[in-house]
Order: C-alpha cells, then structure tokens, then sequence
C-alpha cells in the first residue's frame, strides 16, 4: 500500500538483535514483541492526522534479515519460535547501517517525514564488515537533524558508553534488564506515544523521548498502587 502523502510520514524502524546471547530471551522477547505489535492498531487510531509505517529487521553473523519493509503500521506482524532464532554474532553497525541506509533512499523526497529508529540488543557489536562505528556514529549525526531521531535499549554491556559511541542522544538510551525485557518493549510503545504527540503539537521530536516515556510508566505504576 502506498503511503498517503498529504499526511506527515511517521516511519517505525525496529532493529532487533536475534544473536546468540539473546537466546537466554528468546521466548520473554517474543512475547514482549508481539505485545508492542498489538498496541500499533490503537496508536495509528489515536494520530489519524499521521502516516504510521513500519519496518523491522532483525541481525546475526548469518545475516541481516528485514521482516518487514516500510508496511502501514497496522497490518498484522508477529515472530515466533520459527522465524526468532537467536545465534552466531553481533554485527550491530552492519544492522544498523544498511537497513538506515535502505530506508533513507526509500523515503527521500517525502515531503514530510519523521523516522524513530529503536535499536534493542544485549551485546556489543563483535562482526560487523560493511560499517565502523565511526560509520554510523557519522551517519545518525548527520540525520539527527532530518528528523531522524534514534533510541538504543541495551543490555549486558556499558550501554551509556556505547550509545555515545554512536552519537544516540542521552535521553534516548536504556539499560534494560533482561530478567524483566516486558518493561523495556512497553517503554518503546510509551517512547511511540510521544513521538507522534510532539509532531502533532509541533515540538522538538528528540529530546529525552525514552527518559519521557520512562517517567511516564513510573507515574503510572505509581496511579495504578
């Protein structure tokens, strides 16, 4: 389906690690996924306004695989046992650059488009062979201020080093906890939320979007106690 241009173009791109080190997740990082894909029917209802679409990749040393490639965000996407098969390494910038890469051409020359790239991992890149992490630090720089705004949940490695390795802005970064990976994807949808709220009041997308969505599931922990 092609996008409706006379709306503003708001992109999802998911990158997720499917390397040997999350298999200790596997079936917590299923369910937690498929949860965050329920939710995308009632956030395209709630910004009618937007053009919600989405994209999903997942990566391992055996490949880079796109599940899904700039689809409307509503139409159904679900993993499993049989297509989530964590193994081998972590080339992170590989994952990275070429699906940011492929997105970026895709949509160039859309009058007005938004990306939020969310990248979840819990090791640190170890067999990337296309891009330096110069590469990609050099990359999301420069599309920061394109309305490209990156968030980076990682686990089991310094993430707050790794993310300023990357040029990921401070308020977009979380060390999740991989005994509970539930509360980082409900983080993602929270970090959705605000996205499409800041482009429809027309506000600076990036700023402490995840630390916003975080005080936000706090807040309402606290409501809910």
């Amino acid at each position: 389906m092609t996008p409706d241009t006379t709306k503003p173009l708001v992109h999802h791109l998911i990158i997720l690690d499917e390397s040997g080190s999350m298999s200790s997740v596997r079936e917590e990082t299923i369910t937690a996924f498929n949860d965050l894909m329920a939710k995308n029917d009632s956030l395209a209802a709630e910004f009618p306004d937007q053009e919600h679409r989405l994209t999903f990749v997942t990566f391992n040393s055996s490949g880079i695989r796109t599940v899904c490639f700039d689809i409307p965000l509503t139409e159904p996407i679900r993993i499993s046992s049989k297509n989530y098969s964590p193994m081998d390494g972590t080339p992170l910038w590989d994952a990275m650059g070429s699906s940011v890469l492929k997105l970026k051409h895709h949509i160039y020359g859309h009058p007005d488009h938004k990306v939020l790239v969310t990248v979840i991992t819990d090791g640190m890149e170890n067999a990337s062979r296309e891009f330096s992490g110069k590469e990609i630090k050099m990359m999301i720089e420069g599309l920061r201020e394109k309305n490209w705004v990156f968030a980076y949940l990682g686990a089991d490695h310094d993430v707050e080093s790794v993310a300023d390795g990357m040029g990921i802005h401070s308020g977009n970064r979380l060390n999740w906890e991989k005994n509970r990976p539930q509360n980082s994807w409900e983080s993602i949808h929270h970090m959705r939320t605000h996205f499409s709220i800041r482009l429809r009041e027309k506000e600076k997308l990036e700023e402490d979007l995840m630390k916003k969505a975080l005080e936000e599931m706090e807040s309402d922990k606290h409501k809910k106690g």
